[in-house]
């Protein structure tokens, strides 16, 4: 109740047209504009953006509020936009503000749940979109679903677009840098989702590159997730912020301690059943009802998954909070068709994935190592000669010991990912990131560098990452 009659008083402000900041003021001076109102922002805001446009605005909160006040007064006609974006437990927020339809000078104001103050704005124009756009030269701009209160698709942060999603006879254009979802009459089931990219050379959409260029469409699912879910022998349940996870396993199976939980961040957090679960020979006990509690502290959907003695997951699950659109986002519907041999477009395209899912939590990038590539095609080799995928070759050498055997020199621990179907490198590089023990592999700190391994054989494609310092 306080939330509400707090946004009603924002919207009754009168705020003054103070003094504009200057339009020479660096990008970089904008993300401690808002310092003295608890407020330091983790990305710039650029002072010019076109209408229909939208701006993610990221940052933390630093007085221990739980929420961020973020306020947009059109300074001539007095209209104003007034959002509230809840924080996580280290006080960050990120929040999709779409912005208005008519060209002007605005006012804006971000500040923490108790340090509003007008006198402290920051001074945007919104401009009408009158030069053709140049597309983007990325080979993908596929949207990153992002699951926060207000969720919304993201393309990143140097990508520009005009985004289409479509249900039905339900049609909804914007163009920015993502396409938020919150406010549009979706409905549980498929839609479509159409992007033409651009690349930006600032924050600001009026500033593009000249290169040439790609679009994007593909198939999405619309589903809410619920708070209990049950999958065969497994349950769970989410009280507050606890997660509880109940199962049993059965006689034949033989499933690993440890658990892996994505968050809504897209980081992955590893952790291992109680002791009392676990059997001698260190898988889980068959037979016996096994219950494992765990913090989920961020809003939005995680995702639970324990692992088989085979590598295949026994489950993977999500897990909410509360009640959020959750965003199925698989590979484009021509990409899902196309078996590629060539090594190098695939080395490209995995390498590139792997990249953008480090660089979304804010980890360096990954190159290719050649000693890496080399174990890598050698295994992903093997595993087409003798028709298997497994950690373990078809004789019995694990990755360091078949290493040996093929004469490649290894230093150092490395971690490996096997992937094989009969779809395209596309498909299975997308298994790979929804798998948190995979995921884990990609984001680790420890890796440097990566090998990258693929093989096409009898319609079935064969998929290796190895990673290494």
């Amino acid at each position: 109740m306080f939330r509400i009659l707090l946004l009603i008083w924002l919207l009754l402000i009168s705020i003054g047209s103070g003094a504009n900041i200057s339009h020479a003021q660096t990008l970089s001076s904008t993300t401690s504009i808002f310092r003295d109102l608890g407020i330091e922002l983790l990305d710039p805001i650029a002072d010019r953006y076109y209408v229909w446009d939208a701006i993610l605005i990221r940052g933390r909160v630093t007085d221990s509020r739980a929420y961020a006040l973020i306020y947009l007064k059109n300074i001539t006609t007095g209209e104003s936009i007034s959002e509230l974006a809840d924080t996580s437990t280290t006080g960050e927020f990120s929040y999709p503000l779409p912005l208005p339809l008519s060209e002007w000078n605005y006012s804006l104001v971000i500040a923490s749940g108790n340090s509003f103050n007008t006198t402290i704005h920051y001074t945007i124009e919104l401009v009408a979109n009158k030069t053709p756009p140049v597309p983007v030269t990325s080979e993908s701009i596929r949207p990153i679903f992002v699951p926060t209160p207000s969720p919304y698709l993201s393309i990143g942060p140097d990508l520009w677009a005009n985004m289409t999603i479509e249900q039905g006879r339900k049609i909804y254009k914007t163009q920015g840098k993502i396409l938020s979802l919150a406010g549009l009459s979706l409905q549980y089931g498929p839609a479509r989702i159409s992007l033409q990219g651009y690349r930006l050379t600032s924050p600001s959409s009026l500033d593009r590159s000249t290169a040439s260029g790609a679009s994007w469409t593909g198939s999405v699912y619309i589903d809410r997730t619920r708070d209990r879910i049950g999958r065969d022998a497994v349950s769970l349940r989410v009280l507050r912020s606890v997660a509880t996870m109940q199962l049993r396993i059965p006689q034949w199976k033989k499933v690993k301690s440890d658990y892996y939980l994505t968050t809504p961040s897209g980081d992955v957090i590893e952790g291992k059943f109680a002791p009392q679960y676990i059997a001698s020979d260190g898988y889980l006990k068959n037979g016996i009802n096994i219950r494992q509690s765990f913090s989920i502290m961020e809003n939005g959907v995680y995702k639970i998954e324990a692992v088989s003695n085979n590598g295949y997951a026994y489950f993977n699950l999500p897990i909410s909070r509360s009640q959020f659109y959750s965003v199925v986002v698989p590979v484009s519907d021509t990409d899902r068709d196309i078996l590629r041999s060539d090594l190098s477009s695939v080395t490209t395209s995995v390498l590139a994935s792997i990249n953008i899912v480090r660089r979304w939590l804010g980890r360096p990038a990954v190159s290719i190592d050649p000693i890496l590539a080399n174990l890598a095609q050698a295994k992903a080799t093997d595993m087409a000669t003798y028709n298997y995928v497994w950690h373990t070759t078809h004789d019995g050498l694990d990755i360091i010991e078949f290493a040996t055997s093929k004469n490649i020199s290894v230093i150092g621990t490395i971690g490996e990912n096997v992937a094989w179907g009969n779809v395209s490198d596309k498909s299975l590089q997308d298994w790979l990131e929804e798998s948190g023990s995979h995921r884990s592999n990609m984001i680790d700190l420890d890796w440097w560098h990566v090998g990258i391994g693929y093989v096409l054989r009898n319609g079935r494609t064969y998929l290796v990452q190895i990673f290494g310092k």
